[in-house]
Formats: C-alpha cells, structure tokens, sequence
C-alpha cells in the first residue's frame, strides 16, 4: 500500500520538519528534503522490531512511523539495534518530540503577541465589547494547538454559509471528534442542550449532554453555534477581510 499523503503530511507537521532525535532541520535552505519517513515498527520480515501480526496499512500508518535524519534512520535499523532502539522507546521519542513541536508552535508565537498590537486591532475593528474579554478570546486562541487553530479557522469559512456542520465534521471520528470536545471546553464552540438528549433509563433519566459522541453526531445541527471566544475570532476574521489561509490570519494580530 505504502504511506499515503495525508499520512506523510501529519507526520512531517507534527515533526516540525525535524528529525525526532537530533532535532536537525530536514528540508535544507536550497529545499533538499533530507527527511527520511521511518518504521516504527519494521515493514520487511527479519528487519529491526517488524510485527507480523500488523497489516499492510497498519505498517504505513501514522502510529509506526517516525521522522528521522538519515544518519539516525540507519542506527535505529542497524542489525541489533532493536534492542536499544525499541517500540516503546521510539514511541515516546516521538511523542516528546511532537509535544516541543506544539510547544513551540502555540506559545512562542503567543509571546510575540505585544499589548499594543491587540489594543491596535482592537481599536480599528470597533468592537461592541469589553477589552478584557477580547484580550482573553485571542490569546485563547492563540493558546490552541495548531489542529484546534486549523478547524476554527475552517469553521469561520463557512459560518455564514450554512454550511457550520458539526455532526457532519465529527462523524469522521477521531482527531476531529476530540478537537470538537477541546473547542466545546474551551468556549470556542457552544451547544445547546435539549431535553431530547434525556433518555429514560430504568433509574430515571440519564443525561447524554455530557456524552461527545451523542452530542456531534446524533444532535441537531441547529443545537451548535460559536462561543463567546469563538464568536470575538470570527469578527477579527470577517473584518480581516476573510484571510485565505491560518498563517494569515494570525500575521494580521502583529501588523
């Protein structure tokens, strides 16, 4: 089957570009790419730590893959390595790299944010709200890790057009449904509850508000709308002229 490009994408996103070990940019300043997308888990019969019981696109999956320079790409598979090299180490060196990646991504950007630029934005974009409260919607946003940032950004695009799907978007399960529940807890999204979502049970009613899976994909779509933060982004949005892209958009709180 091989890796497919959304998988190649994440990884190499989530990877900073770096390599997990050395931390060594992977794509040069002549943009040669370097970059060598590995197995976790080895893909051939015989190779270091191969499993088996995967299947050909479990191999290939995200999950067993990691991104490395070419020089560690040979040491972790070098015959023997494996047994320093191993699945559980890899995994947590993957994890620990991506989190710094996160890091860097949400906080460093945040702490180039200046006061003088939100009381700037502020200022020209008039808003019918306390400062306070707008401080406190941006920079929870920009406290949002680059997913969550993504399908915000993604949901203001379409806000207006009737198009503000969210069981549509949540019924692909996974990441999505757990970024739904981060927006929802963080007041960039809201939902409404109706008493449909109170089942009877034998020991009387049992509330399924709480239940995400219930809420985004068995729920109305009218039961959603934007929170308060949410809603104080999409005005910045709409009278930045509706920006093209995330990279964007953030560049507007800084000029």
């Amino acid at each position: 089957m091989g890796i497919t490009d959304p998988t190649r994408k994440k990884l190499w996103s989530r990877s900073g570009n770096k390599c997990a070990m050395c931390k060594t940019q992977l794509i040069s300043d002549n943009e040669d790419v370097i970059g060598q997308e590995c197995h976790i888990k080895g893909k051939e019969p015989g190779s270091e730590r191969h499993d088996s019981t995967l299947s050909k696109q479990e191999v290939d999956s995200y999950g067993n893959l990691i991104l490395l320079c070419p020089n560690h790409h040979v040491l972790i598979d070098k015959k023997g390595n494996g047994m320093v090299y191993t699945v559980e180490f890899l995994l947590e060196l993957k994890e620990q790299h991506e989190e710094e990646v996160r890091f860097r991504e949400v906080f460093l950007f945040k702490d180039q944010l200046k006061e003088s630029d939100l009381v700037r934005v502020y200022n020209k974009l008039s808003f019918g709200t306390y400062y306070e409260l707008f401080k406190e919607s941006i920079e929870e946003f920009f406290d949002l890790t680059t997913s969550e940032q993504n399908m915000m950004f993604y949901l203001f695009g379409r806000y207006d057009l009737g198009k503000f799907n969210i069981p549509k978007i949540s019924k692909k399960g996974g990441d999505n449904l757990i970024i739904i529940k981060a927006l929802l807890d963080n007041n960039f999204l809201s939902f409404r509850e109706e008493i449909s979502l109170y089942v009877e049970t034998g020991f009387g009613l049992d509330d399924l508000n709480s239940n995400m899976d219930v809420i985004t994909q068995k729920a109305y779509e009218h039961n959603w709308d934007l929170g308060k933060h949410g809603k104080i982004v999409l005005k910045c949005f709409k009278d930045f002229g509706r920006p093209t892209d995330l990279s964007s958009f953030k560049k507007k709180f800084k000029n």
